[in-house]
């Protein structure tokens, strides 16, 4: 809940508590305390008598028919798949947990990975909705010599 209640408040306007309660179909006690679970994600947010609620700067979230619209048409027909998550443990083992099913050109995008792994082991930071979080699953058809030079 607290990820479409980020939804509506990405704008960066107020939005009062009383209308984000319909939108969401709960009571403005619940926005609140939605409100108050943004600090789990380092997101801030005003909360101003008579306004509302309105975060601290507007935020720029992954919208599935923004991307799709501005792929040019050579990369259309190479993306199989679009996955977007607000949280999940790690796009890249998303993807390695689920190869079976998977076809060549499958992208998996998220806001926030909780359990991203770097390089040798090292911790993967990633703020929520603050950098891209991104694997995609290709199949080569070239042999593994001839891919020795695939940098990242």
């Amino acid at each position: 809940m607290k990820f479409r209640l980020l939804k509506i408040l990405a704008d960066g306007r107020f939005h009062s508590g009383e209308k984000l309660g319909q939108q969401l179909g709960m009571s403005r006690t619940a926005i609140w305390k939605h409100i108050k679970s943004l600090s789990e994600l380092d997101i801030d947010c005003y909360s101003v008598t008579g306004k509302g609620y309105r975060l601290a700067a507007p935020l720029e979230l992954l919208d599935q028919t923004e991307i799709e619209t501005a792929l040019s048409e050579a990369a259309k027909p190479l993306l199989s798949a679009l996955e977007l998550h607000s949280e999940i443990k790690s796009t890249n083992r998303h993807l390695m947990d689920n190869i079976a099913g998977l076809s060549s050109g499958h992208v998996c995008l998220a806001e926030r990975q909780v359990a991203g792994r770097g390089r040798r082991g090292r911790v993967w930071v990633s703020p929520f909705a603050r950098n891209l979080y991104l694997s995609l699953y290709w199949r080569f058809q070239l042999t593994p010599p001839e891919l020795s030079g695939l940098g990242l």
